[in-house]
C-alpha cells in the first residue's frame, strides 16, 4: 500500500464508505476492501514487468494475493499465527469485494472462497495451535493459571 495511505487513512476511508459498520465489519472492510484495493494497484504493474515464479503475502495483506492470482501467478498465504477467524473472514470478503478485478484479467472469478491463496503456510506447529487455543479458552495467559502461583501451568500445556 501506498506510504500516504497508512493505517488513518484505511480506518477512516471504510469510515467514510461504510458509516455505521462496527466491530469485525470494520476489519473486515478496511484489510479486505480498502487496504486491499491500494495493494492491488500498487502491485499490479510491478507484477505484470516482473512476473514473479510465486508470490508469498501475509495472509491479511490480500491485495498481494489479489495482484498475483488475477494474473495467474501463483500465491501461498504466510499466517502470522491467527488462522482462525480473521483469514477466513478477510479473504471471503475480499473475493466478494475485489470480484471486478479478476474479471478484468479473463480470470475466473473468487467465489465463496475461505482463503485466496494456494497454500496456506502456518509458523505455528499444530500441537502448538492446540496448545494456545486451549490457553485462551481457559483465559491463561504467559504460561499460567489465573490467579496461579508462579509455578502453576496452564491445562493442556
Amino acid at each position: 500500500m501506498p506510504a500516504e495511505r497508512d493505517r488513518g487513512w484505511s480506518f477512516a476511508e471504510t469510515r467514510r464508505r461504510h458509516p455505521g459498520i462496527a466491530g469485525q465489519d470494520v476489519v473486515a472492510a478496511m484489510f479486505a476492501e480498502i487496504a486491499a484495493e491500494s495493494t492491488v494497484d500498487a502491485l499490479l504493474p510491478e507484477f505484470e514487468r516482473v512476473r514473479p515464479d510465486l508470490v508469498v503475502y501475509e495472509a491479511l495483506d490480500v491485495g498481494a494475493g489479489v495482484a498475483a492470482d488475477v494474473l495467474g501467478i501463483p500465491v501461498a498465504a504466510f499466517g502470522i499465527g491467527m488462522f482462525e477467524p480473521a483469514v477466513p473472514l478477510v479473504h471471503t470478503a475480499t473475493a466478494q469485494a475485489l470480484a471486478g478485478r479478476w474479471a478484468d484479467h479473463g480470470r475466473p472469478v473468487r467465489a465463496e472462497t475461505s482463503l485466496l491463496a494456494g497454500a496456506y503456510l502456518d509458523p505455528i506447529p499444530p500441537g502448538c495451535i492446540l496448545m494456545l487455543s486451549r490457553r485462551l479458552r481457559t483465559g491463561c495467559r504467559s504460561g499460567r493459571r489465573p490467579g496461579a502461583s508462579r509455578s502453576g501451568a496452564c491445562p493442556g500445556g
